[in-house]
């Protein structure tokens, strides 16, 4: 989950089926689910009761899932009046449909979910069930807890030598390794025939969201050993770039790591359906830090903590880049996975990437400050070229210069994340969300579902570039205005529809002579709803910028082809009798 908000740092939550964690100086978790108080969103009238059911040999267990301790396979089941005609189920906020889940949202309403897919500690399970269509849907959340799962009790056989609590004694169907692993001396029997290959020493985690590793990182380790362990981990992440291969997974333990990661360490690229993968150990969240290095002032963004230049297909996840005398992260290349970091007080921008098709998820970027030019060059998050690029759930945050910056790229979609505090160099320019420039006159972005808000000048802006879609985005308290966009000549006209604008000057949006003016309806300012009546501006309450039941804003939006509860979409980033899935809702 992010908890963006207020003072208390940003956390990570992923949706993976089922939730990814995260953690950061103060921060812990991204996106957990959280939906206004039941009673509050059962407008309806309706109640209905959660409870679930297992199965222990022909005997079936009932009970109220609030609050329960489960295990193994159950049944969430809700119990409605006659006049309930569909239930969906929403588990850690992400909506159950389709393989693997098993869903009955007719009623009987049941649903089908598995422990074993799930992280040990609370989860929660949102419902929302629907009587008719003049009314609107009752929503209820209950938290569940999965508990840890205790190892299994080793066999009462003696090992011949010490083992490391992370291998195996029974490994699982082996990998051909991309190099030769070393090998326990041959033993005296005779050799057979066909030798067997070497196994992979590590299980496959539980955890889906952790492929098998291939090599190891430890601060404890030595670039002599062969990294095949965590018992023979490589010291250096810079040991194990030299030695993967396409479809590589290399776990760091946690721990600190004063290593610039280079370009020259990159040495070759993955491949589709085999990336190369570089990320933190399961439960541990290894730091790499470059404050042994400052940056000299002849460019503001080198030396770059992690440099990747023409290569391609990288996933680097589960870790935290800090301090960098330049630039955080920089990319160069196409379709690489960012995901689950947390990258904070660098010289330069937090990321900037280079390239298309690229997908930047579940990441908090905060406080990166370009000290010698003022702030000028520290974006939380930078696109400076390329298309087909993806940001969804990101947090950025205190930075000097920009939140997000698209600059130059088309195609672009930017989904359920928050800008916020931007621009706090002397030069930097403190927009929230830039969406394209001046020479572009067809951007293609797209730009949903987001909340941005005290920013220093613009929270959303065309920044002169055309063809840009917001819509369902929520703008609050900007130093200048809430949204900007201007038709141009020669430009294809920009479109918004959905969105708030509260607390701030009057948007900007109009056009120059022999252009066409950006299309704008169902927002706020063309509805003439002053006020959105949000049941909080208070960015520690975890009902900010949330919609009132009486809100006018409810219904009052033009259908975008989302979800949407009532009878039609609400303006804003969230819907009102829906889970919230924007970064840092909680």
């Amino acid at each position: 989950m992010l908890d963006p908000y207020a003072e208390r740092g940003a956390e990570k939550r992923r949706v993976r089926g089922l939730t990814r964690a995260f953690a950061l100086a103060t921060f812990a978790a991204l996106l957990l689910a959280a939906c206004s108080p039941a009673d509050d969103l059962d407008a309806a009238g309706e109640s209905f009761e959660v409870t679930f059911q297992t199965e222990d040999g022909e005997q079936l267990g009932d009970g109220t899932l609030e609050g329960a301790a489960v295990d193994g396979k159950f049944r969430v089941v809700v119990r409605a009046n006659k006049y309930a005609r569909r239930a969906s189920f929403y588990l850690d906020d992400t909506r159950m449909r389709g393989t693997p889940y098993v869903v009955d949202e007719r009623a009987p309403f049941v649903a089908e979910i598995a422990t074993a897919d799930l992280k040990p500690g609370q989860h929660t399970v949102t419902i929302k069930v629907e009587y008719s269509r003049n009314r609107r849907p009752s929503v209820k959340t209950v938290r569940f807890t999965v508990a840890e799962q205790p190892a299994p009790s080793p066999a009462p056989t003696e090992p011949t030598e010490p083992t490391d609590p992370t291998e195996p004694t029974d490994p699982t169907e082996p990998t051909e390794p991309t190099e030769p692993a070393p090998s326990d001396p041959a033993p005296s029997d005779p050799e057979p025939t066909e030798p067997e290959p070497t196994p992979t020493p590590t299980p496959t985690p539980s955890n889906p969201d952790y492929p098998a590793p291939t090599y190891w990182v430890s601060t404890t380790g030595n670039d002599k050993n062969d990294g095949r362990t965590s018992g023979t981990a490589f010291r250096t992440i810079g040991k194990a770039l030299s030695v993967v291969r396409p479809g590589d997974v290399v776990y760091i333990r946690g721990g600190v790591y004063k290593e610039y990661v280079s370009a020259d360490r990159f040495r070759t690229s993955g491949q589709p359906g085999k990336p190369i993968t570089i990320m933190g150990a399961p439960g541990e969240r290894p730091i790499i830090d470059g404050s042994d290095k400052k940056n000299t002032g002849t460019n503001p963004s080198a030396p770059q903590l992690v440099y990747v230049v023409d290569r391609d297909w990288y996933v680097f996840q589960n870790l935290e880049l800090r301090n960098a005398g330049g630039r955080g992260l920089q990319l160069v290349g196409d379709h690489h996975v960012v995901r689950d970091l947390v990258i904070h007080g660098n010289h330069g921008d937090g990321i900037l990437i280079k390239g298309s098709y690229n997908l930047i998820e579940d990441t908090v970027s905060y406080d990166n400050y370009s000290y010698n030019n003022g702030g000028d060059s520290a974006d939380g998050i930078k696109i400076d070229y390329g298309t087909g690029n993806v940001l969804r759930r990101v947090v950025t945050y205190e930075n000097s210069d920009d939140g997000i910056d698209l600059w130059d790229s088309t195609d672009t979609l930017v989904e359920y994340s928050v800008s916020y505090r931007n621009g706090r160099g002397t030069t930097g320019n403190g927009q929230g969300f830039k969406l394209s420039n001046g020479s572009r006159a067809n951007s293609g972005n797209v730009i949903r579902y987001n909340v941005a808000f005290s920013n220093r000048a613009y929270n959303f802006t065309d920044n002169g570039g055309g063809g840009i879609l917001m819509y369902n985005n929520t703008s609050f308290d900007a130093g200048l205005k809430g949204f900007v966009a201007r038709g141009r000549s020669g430009q294809t006209a920009s479109r918004l529809y959905n969105n708030i604008s509260f607390n701030e000057d009057k948007p900007l949006i109009d056009t120059q002579s022999g252009s066409t003016k950006p299309v704008h309806a169902n927002n706020s300012w063309n509805l003439s709803i002053s006020d959105p009546a949000f049941a909080s501006t208070d960015p520690s309450s975890s009902q900010f910028l949330r919609l009132r039941s009486t809100s006018k804003a409810i219904d009052a939006g033009t259908d975008m082809g989302q979800e949407y509860a009532g009878k039609a979409p609400d303006l804003g980033a969230f819907e009102y009798g829906l889970p919230a899935i924007v970064a840092g809702a909680y």
